[in-house]
């Protein structure tokens, strides 16, 4: 919940105060991924790996991410709203897992689990990427 607040906040000065106009912001993403300004580019590292939306999110090519499944032959920008373009699994909940993709039989069905309770807030973000088959 928090990691995704803070990555709506600004981590610049821009305008002196957080009453400046959302558009000079510069954030960073959940996973350190750095977006310059609404519109502008974003970065991982010293690479450009895609751009930010006026409404806010971005648009980047999915990135592989160890230990997930590697490229899906899609080399299209998809919307990432705050999450980093290599984003892979549960963030901030370590014992949470994804058992289940949903890849297979039954098709579209998630599985997650925990040996422990999960209590998942609200203003918790989750990213769903769906491709078509």
């Amino acid at each position: 919940m928090m990691a995704v607040s803070d990555a709506e906040l600004p981590t610049n000065d821009a305008g002196g105060d957080r009453a400046s106009s959302i558009a000079d912001w510069n954030t960073v993403q959940v996973g350190e991924q750095a977006v310059y300004g609404r519109g502008g580019d974003v970065y991982s590292g010293n690479r450009v790996i895609g751009h930010s939306l006026l409404s806010g999110g971005m648009l980047a090519v999915p990135q592989r991410a160890s230990p997930c499944r590697g490229d899906l032959d899609n080399d299209a920008k998809q919307a990432f709203w705050v999450f980093p373009s290599d984003v892979c699994g549960p963030y901030g909940l370590d014992d949470l897992s994804v058992t289940y993709a949903g890849r297979t039989d039954p098709i579209g069905q998630i599985v997650l689990t925990s040996t422990n309770r999960v209590l998942i807030r609200g203003g918790s973000g989750i990213l769903l990427r769906v491709v078509a088959p």
